[in-house]
């Protein structure tokens, strides 16, 4: 079977749905590929008994916009194992989940489009490999200003761990 698949993420959030009825804001990211092309929106809920889902690829997305504010502060971010509470002295199992918070005043990024744009994590001091972490972000409930990001560690070396 051929399909088509879209690469360039710009968002992935989450809204509340209420009477049927849902909608969400979020900026775009000035990183974007400046070409014109089909956007496309591609939404799924669900609840205790039903789901749905459904996308919408009527409009044109890229260019740039001459009155665009440029936000040349980075997150805010509190990193932690496993969730929110553990602590500096906490204790783990050997395949930990690094858990991180995000916060920013403007939109984090997902657009992934090279050096500069991603997510990234070093992960044993590995600075020349870092890990993409991109996909395991996700922003808060109606908020792309905050989220958090959940990636699984596989087994650590003992060199990684301090």
């Amino acid at each position: 079977m051929q399909f088509e698949t879209r690469e360039n993420l710009i968002y992935k959030g989450k809204a509340s749905i209420t009477n049927g009825r849902f909608s969400f804001d979020f900026v775009v990211p000035k990183d974007i590929t400046y070409s014109f092309g089909k956007g496309k929106v591609v939404y799924y809920t669900q609840d205790a008994s039903d789901d749905a889902n459904g996308s919408f690829s009527e409009f044109i997305i890229g260019g740039t916009s001459p009155a665009a504010h440029p936000d040349n502060s980075g997150p805010e971010i509190s990193l932690f194992l496993n969730d929110e509470y553990f602590n500096n002295q906490g204790i783990t199992n050997p395949n930990p989940v690094i858990y991180a918070r995000y916060w920013m005043r403007a939109v984090l990024t997902q657009v992934g489009n090279g050096i500069g744009h991603d997510i990234t994590g070093i992960i044993d001091g590995n600075v020349t490999d870092p890990v993409v972490l991109n996909e395991y972000f996700e922003a808060d409930l109606d908020d792309y200003t905050s989220g958090s990001l959940k990636y699984p560690m596989a087994e650590l070396s003992k060199a990684g761990i301090h």
